[in-house]
């Protein structure tokens, strides 16, 4: 056998070949590493996945614990209102110890509720992230169930704006019988057979907010006071200076709360609030700060926007240290109205049982909780009339719009402030055959709100006229690289 090998390694074209293949194994030999390192690399990628996966596990997990603790929350919300009933057909007997005892426990419903949603935006960025090494059929999924958590916690949040509202209504009753006889109860705006200033005031939007004395020596002392309102003709300049901050008059069912939605999209911090009061929430000492101009772009907390079912007189503007941006939605006051009417005969509260039980036309409801459904008019002159809320809205507000144009406003309102572009979806919407409203309602609700519908209709040509004012805003507004 020898012999024959080295026969043929005496041929050229076998000794050719024998050599390529020495070559060739030489070169098996130099790739060796690399495949070594590819093998790795493939291991710590399995690993990875592996990673991945047990984090996603976590996540659904803490889904799971976080639709366990809205559901909770959901049946103490139920419970409220189960309470606040009780407490309605007892009004006679009401205390205001029961009453601070009652805002105490929605208070701690709404801390819950703060929480759930802090969590939630921490799960939903984790799951974000998580999602990117999915596939995408179970990236759409993931997707599907943070939207249904997001939709819950909205749920939530109205039902527990509605049981704020149910109580408001109970502290107005019971101010009403400690009054005594001679005062009448619940006035009607415009009620028939008598002017509107003949008529008792029945608080509706948030009466004007007066500190006392130590929290107003307190706000000057920590800086706040020296804020102006940026006028629509300012904003037209557009100012070089950082990104101020923005407070939101929110007229109810005016699409507040799709706005609302929308700027905590862009701005970095939202303060909320509790009914007219922004002090019962957040100390002087943060409310200050936070109204501050961003420090930086880098600037983790500014700028920040206040919201909340406030009026012109509230004590927030005269808190701003700085120049400040002030934003409003208006809404034809009878479309108002009906959608006010609508949203509470859908809701579980004192106003649905009174619709239900005792058959209110929206006529009737209107009359009943005058305290409740007002004039937005009053929202800027809450002492005064038509032409001082029309002065006050065109001076002391930045640039309001209108709920039927709402798309245009958000554009206008993103030209002006630099606001990114971001996608919304209208929210706390009702169907229009939740209630039913004849035309002769309609005319009836027309002569009530004769003075909202005077303010309204001049309010629509100013913002029409502010439109046609506005330039073409193409380069970079200063104020963009300051939003979240």
């Amino acid at each position: 056998m020898g012999r024959v090998v080295r026969v043929l390694m005496k041929v050229p074209a076998v000794r050719r070949v024998m050599s390529r293949l020495a070559n060739v194994e030489a070169a098996i030999e130099k790739q060796q590493p690399l495949l070594d390192t590819l093998g790795h690399h493939w291991e710590e990628m399995i690993a990875s996945q592996v990673r991945q996966h047990d984090q996603m596990q976590e996540a659904m997990t803490r889904f799971a614990s976080q639709r366990a603790r809205i559901a909770s929350i959901g049946d103490a919300v139920h419970g409220q209102r189960t309470q606040i009933g009780a407490l309605l057909e007892q009004a006679q007997a009401a205390t205001p110890e029961v009453l601070r005892a009652q805002q105490a426990q929605i208070d701690a419903l709404r801390a819950q509720l703060r929480e759930l949603t802090a969590a939630s935006e921490g799960h939903s960025a984790a799951l974000a992230e998580v999602s990117q090494h999915l596939p995408p059929a179970q990236r759409a999924n993931l997707e599907a169930t943070l939207h249904g958590q997001q939709l819950q916690l909205g749920t939530l949040n109205s039902t527990v704006f509605a049981q704020q509202t149910q109580l408001a209504a109970l502290n107005d009753l019971v101010r009403q019988m400690s009054t005594g006889a001679g005062n009448k109860s619940a006035a009607v705006i415009g009620a028939e057979g008598g002017n509107r200033n003949d008529q008792p005031e029945a608080p509706a939007f948030p009466p004007a907010t007066t500190p006392d004395k130590s929290l107003e020596q307190e706000l000057l002392e920590l800086g706040g006071g020296k804020g102006t309102v940026y006028r629509f003709d300012d904003l037209l300049e557009r100012q070089e200076s950082p990104a101020p901050p923005l407070i939101f008059l929110h007229v109810p069912k005016a699409a507040g709360s799709t706005l609302n939605s929308l700027l905590m999209k862009s701005y970095k911090f939202r303060a909320d609030s509790r009914g007219d009061s922004f002090f019962a929430r957040y100390t002087p000492q943060e409310l200050v700060d936070w109204a501050s101009v961003p420090r930086s772009v880098d600037d983790r907390t500014r700028p920040v926007f206040f919201t909340g079912h406030i009026n012109l007189d509230n004590v927030i503007f005269r808190s701003m240290p700085a120049r400040y941006v002030a934003i409003t939605l208006l809404r034809d006051p009878i479309e108002r109205v009906i959608s006010h009417y609508r949203f509470n005969s859908t809701q579980p509260s004192v106003f649905q049982d009174a619709i239900r039980d005792e058959g209110l036309s929206i006529v009737d409801y209107c009359r009943k909780f005058a305290g409740t459904v007002r004039n937005q008019y009053e929202v800027f002159a809450p002492d005064g009339g038509v032409d001082v809320a029309l002065r006050r809205l065109a001076e002391e507000v930045s640039f309001f719009g209108l709920q039927s144009e709402f798309g245009q406003y958000v554009d206008a309102l993103g030209r002006l402030l630099g606001l990114p572009v971001n996608p919304y979806k209208m929210l706390n919407m009702t169907t229009p055959d939740a209630a039913g409203v004849t035309q002769d309602q309609i005319a009836e609700l027309q002569s009530l709100f004769a003075d909202d519908i005077a303010f309204y209709n001049r309010a629509v040509e100013i913002y029409h006229e502010r439109l046609a004012r506005m330039p073409k805003l193409i380069a970079e507004h200063p104020w963009t690289r300051f939003y979240s």
